[in-house]
This record gives C-alpha cells, structure tokens and sequence, in this order.
C-alpha cells in the first residue's frame, strides 16, 4: 500500500501544480538521478543471483524483494524531484 500511495502523491502533486518548463540545470539533475538509480540496480543484480544460488527456497521472494526495492528507491527519488523541482 506504501508503493501505491506514493504513486499517487506523485501524480497528484504533478497534477495539481504548474507546469513550467525544464531548464538545462534541472535536466542534468534529473538525468544524473536516473543513471545513479540505473547504476545501483545493475550493481545489486549479482548480489540478488547470489542471494537466489545460495538459498534456492527463497528465490522468488528475493526476486519480489529486489522489484519492491527499486519501485521504492525510484518513487522516492520521483518525489523529491517533484517536491522540489516541479
């Protein structure tokens, strides 16, 4: 439920505040967030294979477990970004 109402505050508050266009400052922010957020889930893939060939019973759950952590690390980011830059 977390997941979801964070969904929703971000599309709320993108909704209900002005649009203004993008300055080169405000993509560079942007654009170096998401090659952070990309970095960090290429670097936890071989520590989730590990997790999934050393204890093979909890192999879909570790699967669940990483997908819940970057939709939350990527909503999170999204919400400061519209918190602050929007």
């Amino acid at each position: 439920y977390v997941i979801i109402s964070l969904t929703l505050i971000i599309l709320l508050l993108m909704f209900f505040k002005r649009t203004k266009n993008y300055d080169e400052y405000q993509i560079s922010i942007l654009s170096k967030s998401l090659m952070v957020a990309g970095i960090l889930s290429i670097m936890i893939v071989p520590m989730i294979m590990v997790m999934v060939l050393s204890a093979s019973n909890y192999a879909i759950e570790t699967i669940f477990l990483y997908a819940v952590i970057q939709w939350f690390s990527v909503l999170i980011t999204d919400l400061i970004y519209v918190v602050k830059y929007y």
